[in-house]
């Protein structure tokens, strides 16, 4: 950008910005200002007391801007005129300014090779040859030399590729939402689940691609890291629930006692699908503050547990005296008559707990099991 004629006046010299804008710079103090210094002013400037402000653009033409409104004009204000004494001759001036086609001023120029690289989406990778070589009938291109097409070109790479980068970080941001929402409907997800079920499971979702295998396994690792709190939450939640179920078990089964052995409760217990699904040393603490009952227990109450159980055990003696005549069909009256005169049979008769009955059906499915037949041995040249 080049100085005008009054470089020097204090330090003052205009220049031009690319785009066509008059500044002023001091050689001085280094000061830089749009405004016209008032050592640079000609006496009509000077004399100016109005909100109307006076400036040039690149080719020489002088245009008027209000400091108040913020409008701009070609035509002298007529308050601005009026204080010239030229109000006349500056109306005739200007329509005939008016009158003429205003050529497009250099950022103009500029800007509309920029919207042209815009409309035909040239990419940030592309060459400026490549690209003259598509552009060059277009007439906004014979609008700037070569040197200023490639000042242009390469301001719009640059500006292309931070709208490209910001297209890639936008579509990751996405991407990444729509791998979050996937795992939140994940309802048997395990917390031992790995990166490598996940990919399995979400590999053919569109938005799978858009990360990188490592960025999708940070994600994954994150995720699940957030809901360990969760997992843990249910883990306690299902242990106090087993918990609360053995105890309801062991308080209410009719052949536990707190006197009962823990090698005995643990047969008893094994047709309970949460003896076998319970945290082992949930069930075992459970057992211990159970049997614990007895050490409270007055010493009377212990021995009439032990009493009670010895009665029990009395009567599956008797059962396993008589197993040859017990079969699945066997009445339990029948039984009953065949025992009647036993001691056994009338201790348990009124013992508390478990019923004579009901220990003798119990009986008869533990015969009708082990009574079934083995399965045959294979066929003469079966299997080798």
């Amino acid at each position: 950008s080049g100085a005008g004629s009054n470089i020097g006046v204090n330090g003052w010299t205009e220049h031009q910005t690319g785009e066509g804008r008059i500044f002023y710079f001091n050689h001085s103090n280094g000061q830089a200002t749009w405004d016209k210094p008032e050592v640079l002013k000609s006496p009509n400037e000077l004399k100016n007391t109005t909100v109307w402000r006076e400036y040039k653009i690149w080719d020489g033409r002088e245009f008027f801007y209000n400091t108040e409104t913020k409008v701009s004009c070609w035509r002298m204000p007529p308050e601005l005129a009026k204080l010239r004494g030229q109000q006349d001759d500056e109306d005739e001036e200007n329509e005939d300014e008016e009158d003429k086609t205003v050529p497009p001023t250099m950022g103009e120029r500029r800007g509309a090779f920029r919207a042209l690289l815009r409309e035909r989406g040239v990419p940030s990778s592309a060459t400026f040859a490549e690209t003259m070589a598509q552009l060059r009938q277009d007439p906004r291109t014979a609008e700037l030399d070569e040197f200023t097409q490639r000042e242009c070109f390469f301001e719009h790479l640059t500006w292309m590729a931070k709208k490209e980068k910001q297209g890639v970080i936008q579509r990751k941001k996405e991407a990444c939402e729509q791998f979050f929402r996937q795992m939140e409907k994940w309802k048997d997800l395990r917390e031992d689940a790995t990166y490598e079920e996940a990919a399995q499971r979400y590999q053919h979702e569109p938005y799978w691609n858009v990360l990188t295998d490592s960025e999708r396994d940070s994600l994954f690792q994150w995720f699940m890291e957030e809901r360990r709190e969760d997992f843990r939450d249910e883990r306690k939640k299902k242990r106090r629930g087993d918990c609360e179920k053995m105890r309801k078990i062991l308080e209410t089964h009719k052949q536990i006692d707190p006197c009962t052995s823990w090698e005995l409760a643990q047969e008893i217990l094994a047709t309970e699908s949460v003896f076998h699904t319970a945290d082992r040393a949930d069930v075992m603490k459970v057992w211990r503050e159970f049997a614990k009952e007895a050490e409270r227990m007055p010493m009377r109450s212990r021995k009439r547990f032990r009493e009670e159980r010895r009665v029990r055990d009395g009567f599956r003696q008797l059962l396993d005296e008589n197993k040859h005549a017990i079969g699945s069909h066997t009445a339990w009256g029948d039984f009953e008559a065949q025992v009647a005169d036993d001691p056994r049979y009338k201790a348990a008769r009124t013992n508390p707990g478990s019923t004579p009955r009901q220990l003798f059906e119990d009986a008869v499915v533990k015969l009708t099991e082990e009574a079934a037949p083995p399965p045959p041995p294979p066929a003469p040249g079966a299997g080798g």
